[in-house]
């Protein structure tokens, strides 16, 4: 917090600051699991940074703007190195998907880039984001005596509040009940 108030001292625009803040909670998220030795937490939380990532590659890449934009609010804290994104950005829409293909998340993840860009509809990754980690939440929600269930339940919680908005945001805009339902994240872990 002490950053980012330096930050506003010297006229930094509220997207950096939100950069910063951002940055400074998944660093201090990231050294509590490794604190408490939390494979679960590391795991979560290493995948939501991978997947923001690759989702501010993707909307960034559609704006068609310079990738100094995508490069300062890149998040180390992940999985996928820098180089990788930097490599990936500047390539063909054909081209981009392949550089996510030797990643820990396989070619599913890069099947996901792929079909975000042929559609040009990056809410396809943002579901896939979503339900990745749900599902991530349900393979270490077993341990009743543990973090995870309520990690779980929150996560849960988080799912139920989108979804409501994005009826509500549908329903405003006049969408179709069926592109509604296709935008749906799964709910429950």
């Amino acid at each position: 917090i002490d950053g980012a108030l330096k930050q506003i001292n010297i006229g930094a625009t509220p997207q950096e600051i939100d950069t910063l803040l951002d940055t400074a909670y998944t660093d201090y998220c990231i050294e509590v699991a490794k604190r408490k030795k939390s494979p679960f937490l590391l795991e979560y939380i290493q995948t939501k940074i991978d997947f923001s990532n690759v989702l501010m590659m993707l909307r960034v890449r559609r704006m068609e703007v310079d990738f100094d934009l995508f490069a300062a609010a890149y998040d180390e804290g992940g999985l996928i190195d820098f180089k990788t994104f930097k490599k990936a950005y500047s390539q063909s829409d054909e081209a981009v998907p392949k550089f996510f293909k030797n990643t820990k998340y396989g070619p599913k993840l890069e099947k996901k880039i792929e079909e975000s860009i042929q559609k040009a509809q990056t809410w396809i990754f943002g579901k896939y984001m979503d339900n990745a980690l749900t599902q991530i939440v349900s393979e270490y929600n077993k341990n009743l005596f543990s973090v995870e269930p309520v990690i779980g339940y929150l996560v849960q919680k988080e799912n139920e509040a989108k979804a409501i908005r994005m009826i509500m945001t549908g329903k405003l805009n006049n969408m179709s009940q069926d592109t509604i339902k296709e935008r749906l994240r799964d709910i429950y872990v």
